[in-house]
């Protein structure tokens, strides 16, 4: 709560979002907590709603990930989009994107809404979204966010977010 805009999220908004991704993924909340202080300064500053970084969490861990490691990853596809190096930037603007307009998208409509749309971009082509995270941490989230669970991760966003 303290990361965000002060009165942005109430203790129950905060707490109500802790116990869904508790429900949703494959850690406890004792492991999640700490495990989102990794992530949570980064993904305020770079406008990504509280609920997708559980969201996020809750998906990676259903997929084996550690908490701690969810976060991590996270972390590391938001880092990848805050200061994107010139490959990536090449690529993105290969298929119309860039990394404000990824950023602004995840601020707007959400974090996997943002990242659907290098889906919609690339389309299956692995490489090519590789070269734009370039950091296999990134890439792990990116792909298991997108990948044969995209479904499945929806539908844990969608709860979230409510």
């Amino acid at each position: 709560m303290n990361a965000y805009s002060p009165g942005m999220y109430s203790a129950g908004v905060a707490t109500d979002t802790l116990v869904a991704a508790v429900r949703e993924g494959k850690a406890e909340a004792r492991e999640f907590a700490p495990a989102m202080g990794k992530v949570i300064p980064v993904a305020a500053a770079f406008g990504v709603k509280f609920q997708d970084v559980a969201a996020t969490m809750a998906s990676l861990t259903r997929q084996g990930a550690a908490a701690g490691t969810s976060a991590i990853y996270l972390r590391q596809v938001l880092n990848s989009l805050l200061d994107p190096t010139v490959k990536a930037q090449e690529k993105l603007k290969e298929v119309g994107l860039s990394g404000e307009k990824l950023r602004s998208v995840i601020q707007q409509e959400g974090l996997l809404s943002g990242l659907m749309l290098l889906k919609q971009g690339f389309g299956d082509n692995a490489e090519a979204i590789s070269q734009v995270f370039g950091n296999v941490r990134a890439m792990t989230a990116v792909f298991g966010l997108l990948g044969p669970n995209l479904a499945q991760n929806q539908q844990i966003f969608a709860d979230l977010s409510n």
